[in-house]
């Protein structure tokens, strides 16, 4: 019964540090991140980004390029932004490879493509 618990209280210290590690990193990380977003890119969502590409009007493959160039060119691959979800990240303009891939899904579910996805952006 010891040995468990001992095994028990040592794997929960291990989580513990882990957690608490990788927060203690990527807070300061976050906070040296601008709040308003990007400099240079004006503040655009990903409904605002599907009525722009809505406007073009492209359909098929070339409204999915659009979306996808739209996408590529607006978020700069950025690693210090782990707390924000993919709509915020879209905003502010940083990202890594992950959330670039749910916002393409996002807008190109705005144009009705529910089977968009969200693993394959290798061309973002």
């Amino acid at each position: 019964m010891d040995v468990i618990l001992t095994i028990i209280i040592a794997l929960l210290v291990f989580i513990l540090v882990i957690v608490l590690g990788v927060m203690l990193y990527a807070i300061p990380a976050n906070l040296s991140l601008p709040r308003r977003g990007r400099p240079g890119i004006a503040p655009l969502t990903i409904q605002e980004a599907a009525q722009q590409l809505r406007g073009s009007g492209q359909s098929g493959p070339a409204l999915v390029e659009a979306a996808r160039l739209l996408v590529g060119g607006r978020m700069q691959y950025c690693r210090r932004n782990s707390f924000d979800l993919y709509p915020r990240a879209f905003e502010r303009g940083y990202t890594y490879c992950q959330r670039s891939a749910y916002a393409l899904a996002a807008v190109l579910r705005e144009f009705g493509m529910n089977d968009a996805p969200s693993e394959h952006t290798s061309r973002i």
